[in-house]
């Protein structure tokens, strides 16, 4: 068998981001297994084929109800992909980061979608579901652990029926917030065996954040946006290695080993 191809599809429509590196980062400890290949879906229009083995669908900015005109053929390749695994014993394997999660929600008619009263950003605290403490690719965490969120839109009100419809399980919540009536978001949803997405960034690394937001335009950007309080407590637990270090790397190359050993078969 040859190496295995990954599509890397880029949903940052050429907004500046640490994103990419992230991934590029993680794909470089893969390298000898799998070849990758970029696809700039929102700035290029450039969307793979049915190809390729694996795909990383990445976050990016924006409203994920409004209409661009690159969303159906993105949904047609969904749409082309689950049904190959309805049928193939060789599957495809895809992983989807905040936008493309929510899009993913979008495609599979889960819950509603809706903009936050608020931005989230910073160091946020998760919480698994008791689906998600028996789920492998976050079985290195305790009940709770901390990821990168940064979003203006949010999943609710997903129903066990439609779960039911697909077979995907919610894996993740937001932080338990008592002292508000806001209804908790989903953050993370195994939508198959071979498809799963994390509302949250879980490809960021603490080794990269700590400079980049410790800089300007980033830093100056967070504290006007969000204050100096919340600039301090992000950097805060950036630095805590019993926070973050072990937090946000393990998710994304679980799935990888994953589609990898079962593609190897």
């Amino acid at each position: 068998m040859g190496r295995l191809r990954l599509a890397l599809i880029d949903m940052y429509n050429k907004v500046p981001n640490e994103g990419m590196r992230c991934i590029k980062d993680i794909l470089e400890e893969v390298k000898e297994e799998v070849d990758y290949q970029i696809f700039d879906l929102r700035g290029e229009n450039q969307l793979p084929d049915t190809s390729f083995d694996i795909y990383i669908s990445t976050g990016g900015p924006g409203n994920p109800l409004e209409e661009e005109g690159w969303e159906q053929g993105y949904f047609d390749l969904l749409q082309k992909l689950w049904e190959h695994n309805l049928t193939n014993s060789r599957k495809k394997y895809m992983f989807f980061i905040c936008h493309s999660f929510q899009m993913a929600s979008r495609f599979f008619g889960l819950g509603q979608l809706s903009q936050r009263h608020s931005t989230a950003f910073g160091a946020m605290r998760v919480h698994k579901t008791e689906e998600g403490k028996k789920d492998p690719f976050l079985s290195v965490f305790g009940d709770t652990f901390y990821a990168i969120d940064s979003r203006d839109h949010q999943l609710l009100n997903v129903t066990q029926e439609q779960l039911d419809k697909i077979g995907a399980k919610i894996v993740c919540m937001e932080k338990i917030r008592p002292h508000t009536d806001y209804k908790r978001a989903v953050m993370a949803i195994r939508f198959s065996d071979e498809f799963f997405g994390t509302q949250f960034h879980p490809e960021a690394d603490a080794e990269g954040l700590i400079p980049y937001f410790g800089v300007d335009p980033q830093k100056k950007g967070i504290i006007e946006k969000f204050g100096e309080n919340k600039f301090n407590k992000l950097m805060k637990i950036l630095e805590d290695p019993s926070r973050l270090n072990m937090a946000f790397r393990p998710i994304i190359p679980s799935f990888l080993q994953y589609a990898i050993q079962a593609l190897s078969k």
